[in-house]
């Protein structure tokens, strides 16, 4: 699946650039660090697991490192 829909709004880039800086975080500390209220951030959230750019397991939320160049750039660019 494309990763544009994930990088077509600048607070779910914000996210993204958190989660994928943290590598594995919570729901909380993604909300404390961001400042994104709670439902915002669970959806944001699903949009990126709908990507293939994160997942969830017991500790929290994991970020998933696109195995694809292009994809890779598109987040760089996003992040820039």
């Amino acid at each position: 699946m494309s990763i544009l829909p994930a990088l077509a709004n600048a607070t779910r880039v914000r996210l993204l650039g958190f989660v994928r800086a943290e590598k594995r975080t919570d729901r909380e500390k993604i909300v404390k660090a961001t400042k994104i209220s709670d439902i915002n951030v669970r959806r944001h959230l699903a949009c990126l697991a709908s990507c293939g750019l994160t997942s969830q397991d017991d500790d929290g939320i994991v970020w998933c490192e696109p195995s694809d160049p292009l994809s890779r750039m598109f987040i760089d660019l996003s992040l820039s």
